[in-house]
Formats: C-alpha cells, structure tokens, sequence
C-alpha cells in the first residue's frame, strides 16, 4: 500500500493505491474524517492509483464537507488527471482542485 501521512496542515499520499490497498485507505481517510481533517490532500507523489482512489476521496470530501470542512487537492499530475476523467470523476473532482492542482 502506499503511504497516508498527516503532515501539518494537508494529507500526503505517496506511492501505490490499487484496489488491493483499497480498505487501509478508507480507514486512515475515515479516522481523518473524524478528526476534523485536515483538508488539503496532497497527492503529488501518488505513482500508481485505481478507481477506488478516486471514489475514496470523493467519499472523503463528502463526509468532511457534511461535517463543514472544506477538502482540497494539489498534486493531480497528468497520469492522475487521465485516470479521473477515463474513470468518469473528473467533473466530481473538478471544484476541490486547489489552485495549481
């Protein structure tokens, strides 16, 4: 699995996230969603990623924004980028993307 770090004010994820990894990602992002965040999701160093990340963190966003926290992404390399829009999240994606993405 890859590696999920709470890093001052932003999660970072780094390395692969695959279906296989898909429930140690819905843990950490559910004990951070309970936590109160924090909001900035920092996936610059994501280097291999399935579906489930996608609608992982859409679900993360769900569930901090129910609770009145804002979630933003930075880090969304073109590898990333391709595999929201051929998953079909792109646009779900789209307004959490923070400036410079």
């Amino acid at each position: 699995m890859g590696d999920c770090q709470k890093v001052d004010d932003r999660l970072v994820l780094s390395g692969e996230f695959t279906i296989e990894h898909a429930a140690d990602l819905k843990a950490f992002l559910a004990e951070t969603a309970a936590a109160g965040g924090p909001g900035l999701v920092d996936l610059t160093r994501v280097t291999r990623a399935g579906i489930s990340l996608f609608q992982l963190l859409i679900s993360f966003v769900t569930t901090m924004e129910a609770s009145g926290f804002n979630v933003r992404f930075t880090g969304l390399n073109e590898y990333l980028t391709s595999l929201a829009e051929t998953a079909g999240v792109r646009d779900a994606l789209a307004p959490h993307i923070a400036e410079g993405g």
